[in-house]
């Protein structure tokens, strides 16, 4: 009975409400975006969730924001939680096809309005495959539709907020000119292990003379290493020409991984990344690798989605030993599910400040293709990737040169040309191209996808104009990087 009377209220509440947030999922990532659009926007959501009696609703409850009991992939259900008079929805629902089955159903909702006042709703779903978000992004966002629907991917803000640090962790041992290899151990291959591998072949080029190995540990619950191999060439049947990608299966004290980082030669920079499929399993990784390793000087890296207390426990006083040094904590959802990351798009900032800054150089110029050449909304998911990978390869060049552009000489211009070509090359790897004598968008194949020592002058002159352009594209990322 009390329950009933609950509900009754929540819902005059609801409909007393004007412009609501309303997020589906009451999970640990719809609370974290609900406590972040409390403390810093001083708003109380509305939150949808389909389990009964789930355990944080009372949590919820008890600091102000409403909760509705249902499914949103039912109009009823998003009627009653207000969502015809939303500003914004968003979608954290367990199974990625119910988001967009959401995003539909309030666009359809929406469409059946009666008079529009000129007012939308904008609509953000969690999706983290590139081809249904091109697929649902194709059918667009006509300048008509009241609901406009957004696509982000947490797995891929968590693993470029990951590279986005490791310049700095890398830092010493590169600038000394001593590492001829980095070899990364990556234990898991979670969602947020392959977005981790994927942000890696992206970004980290180095200039290294025996490049960068990759070593992912596939746990027996995720499968074989021949199944996850399969499971990467499938979406990226061009990954190893990236880099060295080599899979193994992981044993319980990690004495196979302890075992081959040890027998490196010398001059190889190494760092472990536990991506497990909870916080414990890759804080307990961590851990046993850090205990078999006391005099080891290589970064240990743990996935930690709920780091609330971790940090300052590992970092405070008393815990300046090496172990508690070596171990860095990322992932922690209270800094990704934030209303200016997930609406804001806070991470592609300089990623947008880049293509317009490229739109503008190549107004008028034939050459590159058109998928390219349009506004940032209605770029494919892989062109954006392209703006993405080039911002957040800048901090990895600026590191290589002691932080300022000032440094680029120019030897240091061929080295970074090199480089760049690299990480061009790469990208257009992982997306499906190969090497073509004849540019061909429909077939994927292109003329430079070739060593930098086989690249024609003009080519070369390409890739030297972008480093020539980095103090502009710094200029760009201020206050983003």
């Amino acid at each position: 009975m009390g329950s009933v009377f609950r509900d009754n209220v929540t819902q005059l509440r609801v409909a007393l409400k004007q412009h609501p947030t309303v997020i589906i999922g009451a999970g640990r990532k719809g609370r974290s975006i609900a406590a972040d659009l409390l403390e810093r926007h001083d708003e109380k959501a509305v939150i949808v969730e389909q389990q009964a009696g789930h355990k944080s609703s009372a949590e919820l409850r008890r600091a102000g924001h409403l909760v509705i009991k249902g499914d949103a992939a039912f109009k009823e259900t998003l009627k009653s939680a207000g969502a015809l008079k939303a500003r914004q929805l968003i979608c954290f629902a367990r199974d990625q096809t119910v988001g967009v089955q959401v995003a539909g159903q309030l666009r359809e909702l929406w469409r059946k309005k009666a008079g529009d006042g000129g007012e939308h709703c904008d609509c953000h779903v969690h999706l983290d495959n590139p081809r249904l978000v091109d697929l649902f992004r194709s059918h667009g966002n006509a300048r008509d539709e009241a609901v406009r629907v957004h696509f982000f991917n947490l797995h891929k803000m968590m693993a470029r907020s990951l590279f986005q640090r490791l310049p700095q962790e890398l830092a010493p041992a590169l600038q000394r000119g001593e590492v001829r290899k980095l070899r990364v151990d990556l234990i898991g291959f979670t969602n947020p292990g392959q977005a981790i591998l994927l942000q890696g072949l992206r970004v980290l080029h180095l200039g290294l003379a025996q490049g960068v190995a990759w070593h992912v540990w596939v746990d027996a619950s995720q499968g074989t290493p021949g199944s996850a191999r399969q499971a990467l060439l499938a979406r990226h049947p061009l990954a190893d020409e990236v880099a060295d990608i080599r899979f193994h299966s992981v044993d319980a004290q990690y004495r196979a991984l302890l075992d081959a980082q040890a027998g490196e030669a010398e001059g190889t920079l190494s760092l472990v990344i536990c991506a497990l499929p909870s916080d414990e399993a890759s804080l307990t990784a961590a851990a046993e690798i850090l205990h078999a390793t006391p005099s080891g000087d290589f970064r240990v890296f743990a996935l930690c989605e709920d780091a609330s207390g971790l940090a300052a426990l590992l970092t405070g006083p008393g815990q300046a030993n090496q172990a508690s040094q070596r171990l860095k904590l990322f992932g922690n959802l209270e800094e990704f599910c934030t209303v200016e990351m997930i609406c804001g798009a806070q991470q592609d900032r300089l990623a947008q400040a880049i293509h317009a800054d490229y739109l503008q150089l190549t107004q008028g110029t034939a050459g590159e293709s058109d998928a390219y050449k349009t506004a940032w909304e209605a770029l494919d998911e892989d062109a954006r990737d392209a703006n993405r990978a080039q911002a957040d390869h800048l901090p990895y060049k600026l590191m290589l040169v002691g932080g300022s552009v000032a440094n680029i000489d120019e030897q240091a211009l061929e080295f970074l040309a090199a480089i760049e070509h690299q990480r061009w090359a790469a990208h257009r790897y992982l997306n499906g191209w190969r090497y073509g004598p004849e540019r061909d968008d429909e077939r994927r194949l292109h003329p430079s996808l070739v060593p930098w020592a086989e690249l024609s002058e003009g080519e070369r002159e390409k890739d030297r104009d972008a480093v020539r352009r980095m103090a502009q594209l710094q200029s760009l990322g201020k206050g983003v990087l």
